[in-house]
């Protein structure tokens, strides 16, 4: 398991250590007793590191690795407290890059896009429903009844 904790400069130590306690209280319901193991030893590295570190004056990214039991510490100059536990490490570079998350769906079709500096589609998909034009041959009132019933299931 991997864990990554972003801290902006001026974090409050106090703050952090309810944040650290509250999680590492929660990883002791983890099923899993090597994943259970892997959180409570980051965990601990993690307190361990930021009672012995002044966050006020300087920003930190810790990335903990449990295969290697490893903490690793690196300047960070974001203004983001972001916190992620899992089987990969937390790009907070990408989280900074986009200020909206825009989803869009309709009878045609269903799209999640990332807006910032620039844009850019995550996800898209076309609806199976038929649309309402281009069916040559069938009444509008029986094309409405089939695009309804495809709608609604």
């Amino acid at each position: 398991m991997k864990i990554s904790l972003y801290l902006p400069k001026g974090t409050q130590n106090s703050w952090l250590s309810a944040f650290l306690g509250k999680e590492l209280f929660s990883s002791g319901n983890i099923k899993d007793k090597t994943t259970r193991k892997h959180i409570q030893s980051g965990m601990a590295k993690i307190i361990a590191y930021c009672k012995n570190t002044n966050l006020s004056e300087v920003g930190v990214a810790l990335k903990f690795d449990g295969e290697t039991d490893e903490l690793i510490a690196e300047p960070y100059e974001g203004s983001i407290k972001q916190y992620s536990c899992g089987n990969h490490f937390l790009d907070i570079n990408c989280r900074e890059r986009y200020d909206y998350i825009i989803c869009l769906s309709d009878a045609n079709e269903a799209m999640i896009a990332l807006i910032g500096t620039d844009l850019k589609v995550e996800w898209s998909d076309e609806s199976i429903v038929p649309r309402k034009h281009g069916v040559g041959g069938m009444s509008a009132v029986r094309m409405a009844s089939n695009r309804e019933l495809n709608l609604n299931s």
